[in-house]
Parts: structure tokens; C-alpha cells; sequence
């Protein structure tokens, strides 16, 4: 009976350990790593599976909305750009985004809103030059391209 009583605790503290891991899945910008860095040449890297719903440049800032499954852990989303970027390169750029769930198994599929500067310490593109570009940023992880709003 003891044993019987023992086991109904574990498995009751399992069951409901579950369920409030599974409602954390409101996560708050903080719940993400986000991060840009140099793609070599012809290189895909590999990447978790997400979406983009829609990319946006707001002045000199990419903003990626994104939905993955997932939501019990801290998230990586990097942005890659070609290593060198020359002036024919300036008017069409393509970024390439990538998502490591870091082994995350849990189902929700939350939504956040990515924030990149398009500006690094590489390259420095004025206001002009962000509105005249066509960009787009190519999923990793389906190899599809979306093409950024203005």
C-alpha cells in the first residue's frame, strides 16, 4: 500500500512538473539568444526548424518575426551575412537566419520579434542605402526565402 501511495505522489509530482514546464511557453524576449556573424561563401549552416512570418526594416534595424517549436529553454536565432559584401552585392543582400533550439523537445510554438542591426563593424550602409536595397533573409532550416517589407 505504502508503495502503491509512493509511486501516485512521484507520478502526480511528474504529471504536474509537466504541465507547468509546458505553460511556461509565454516566453519573454529574454528567452532568446540572438546574435550576426560572417556566413562563409556557399555555406548553409544547419538550423533547428522555425518560420518566418514576416521581416521588416525599420531605418537601419531587421526585424524578424519567427514562430519554432519549442518553449522550455532559451533559444539561439543568428543572423549571417556574406563575408564580404561589395557594392552590386549592397543592392540585393542576402542574409541567411539560423536557429539552434539547444535540444528544447517541448511543443508550444511560441512567436517572437527578432532584432537586427543591419550595420556592423564590417560595413556601415547609411539610411539611403537601407531603403534603396532589396533584402532577403533565407530560412536555414527549409533553404526558402522571404523578402524583406519596407
Amino acid at each position: 500500500m505504502r508503495e502503491t501511495l509512493f509511486m501516485s505522489i512521484v507520478l502526480l509530482m511528474v504529471v504536474t512538473g509537466c504541465k507547468q514546464r509546458a505553460s511556461t511557453s509565454k516566453l519573454s524576449n529574454e528567452a532568446i539568444y540572438v546574435k550576426a556573424s560572417v556566413l562563409p561563401e556557399y555555406e548553409m549552416p544547419a538550423s533547428d526548424p522555425f518560420r518566418i512570418l514576416n521581416a521588416n526594416v525599420e531605418e537601419e534595424f531587421l526585424n524578424i518575426r519567427v514562430q519554432y517549436p519549442g518553449g522550455c529553454t532559451v533559444h539561439e536565432f543568428e543572423l549571417h551575412r556574406p563575408r564580404v559584401i561589395s557594392s552590386e552585392q549592397a543592392s540585393h543582400l542576402q542574409l541567411v537566419l539560423e536557429h539552434d533550439a539547444r535540444g528544447d523537445l517541448c511543443e508550444s510554438l511560441p512567436i517572437q520579434q527578432l532584432q537586427f542591426n543591419i550595420n556592423d563593424k564590417y560595413r556601415h550602409f547609411s539610411l539611403q542605402e537601407i531603403q534603396q536595397m532589396h533584402i532577403s533573409v533565407i530560412n536555414a532550416s527549409t533553404g526558402t526565402a522571404m523578402t524583406v517589407q519596407k
